[in-house]
Order: structure tokens, then sequence, then C-alpha cells
């Protein structure tokens, strides 16, 4: 008993389901119910993306079972902790704070308790920048191999965007939008990879990098053309030897 208006009661474990809680002093009255609920248990097993720019600023979206969508969430980047959202029962998202480039465990609670597993981690990364592209342009509906050049391209797991609004669309689009739209890239050294183009019409398209498919680099232009197309030959034949024979007018 804390005081005359308030006692402290441990919970027992119970299963999920709504059970009545009454107060008694002496093991055989009782006061008048309440009710009290009993959930499952929340669990939080992928984040994604599992990295992020050490700018901050990465929407982490988390898989999830059972998760209350009363729950106070939060995140726990390292040492940082941020406010998270559930936005499901299968779903929560945090916001992952500035950070330094490195490697960080990561944290997931649920009203203080925790919900994800041990080990998980989050990568911080230097955001990548682009500071060429050949060629500069292509023909139209067709592939094209186009070299990147710049700093901070991951070993792994890097995109290309070839799109009109690529960076502007995918960014509030989300992972899964741009997952569909972007071609994996072929990375060489930390300031060399390579993507082969989608077929496109005619236009100019911004080219975009992007090592989780959520936050991109700086964006440079690729101009798709339409070839030219030859519609008659005037003449049709010519001598063996060769010479060009002027079409009579």
């Amino acid at each position: 008993m804390v005081s005359s208006t308030e006692v402290t009661c441990r919970i027992p474990h119970h299963p999920p389901g709504t059970v009545s809680v009454a107060v008694s002093l002496n093991g055989q009255d009782a006061s008048n119910p309440l009710p009290l609920t009993f959930r499952a248990r929340g669990v939080v097993a992928g984040a994604i993306p599992s990295v992020g720019t050490s700018h901050g600023g990465t929407v982490v979206s988390f898989a999830a079972t059972n998760l209350d969508t009363t729950s106070d969430v939060t995140c726990l980047f390292g040492d940082e902790e941020v406010p998270g959202l559930v936005v499901s029962p299968s779903r929560a998202v945090c916001t992952a704070p500035k950070h330094p480039a490195g490697r960080v465990s990561l944290v997931v609670t649920a009203n203080t308790a925790r919900v994800s597993p041990d080990g998980f981690q989050f990568l911080y990364i230097d955001p990548p920048s682009i500071l060429s592209i050949a060629p500069t342009a292509g023909p139209a509906r067709a592939a094209v191999a186009v070299v990147v050049r710049g700093v901070g391209f991951r070993g792994e797991g890097m995109t290309c965007m070839f799109g009109a609004k690529g960076v502007e669309e995918a960014t509030s689009m989300g992972h899964d939008w741009y997952r569909n739209r972007a071609v994996a890239a072929s990375v060489a050294s930390s300031t060399l990879l390579r993507c082969v183009s989608r077929g496109h019409a005619a236009g100019v398209f911004p080219v975009t990098v992007s090592a989780n498919a959520l936050e991109h680099s700086n964006a440079l232009a690729f101009t798709v053309q339409e070839l030219p197309r030859v519609d008659r030959a005037t003449p049709c034949h010519g001598r063996i030897a060769g010479k060009t024979l002027n079409p009579k007018p």
C-alpha cells in the first residue's frame, strides 16, 4: 500500500484477454472491479532499411508482430534514443538521428519493454555522391550501360535510378516504390560503379544512386534521344568498283 488512495500490485503472467481487477483488505471483501487487458507481447523482427546516412533522417520501418497501436515505442540507435510510431500491429517506424559513420546497436522498446532481438544493428554511412556519368546520352527504348564515378559507393546494395522524378517521387513514395523502379549497380570500387538503364522514351532524366533504396545522391542528367530513321535510299544499287552515283534531278 502506497497511501490511503493508492496501492501497488504485481501483475502475474496471464494469457491474452481481459480480466477484472479488485482490491481487498481482508482477502474476502473486495472493491468494485475494473477491467485489465492482457495483450500478446509484441515482437520486432526486421528493419528496412538497415543502412542510413550519417546526416540522420532515415525513416526505418520495422516488421513486427502483435504490436499494440497505443504503445509508446522508442528506438535506441547506439546511445541516442528517439520516439517511434506504431503504424499497425505489424509495422512500426523510427527516424534515425545523426551519427558518425559506423555500425551501432539498435534497440526497440514498446512501453519500456524490449521487443527487438539481441544483436540488432544499424549501419551509418557517409552519403554517396555522383561526380560524373558516361555516356551522358543514349538511344530511346534501349538499355545503355552507364559508368558512374563518385564517392561513398558501398560494396553491396547500391542502386541507380533513371527517372524524370526519381529523387522527389522515391523520397515521398518510399522504399518499395524505389525498389520496383531502380536498377542494381555493379560496384567496382568506392568511386566507380556501373548501371544499365531501362528503355526510356526520349527526354532528359536525372540519374541518382542510393545505398539503401530510400535516400539519394545528387543527380546528373542523362539524355535519351530518338535515333535518326532512314526511310529511303536513292539509288539503291551501284557499281562493284565503287563511286558514288548521284540520283537524277
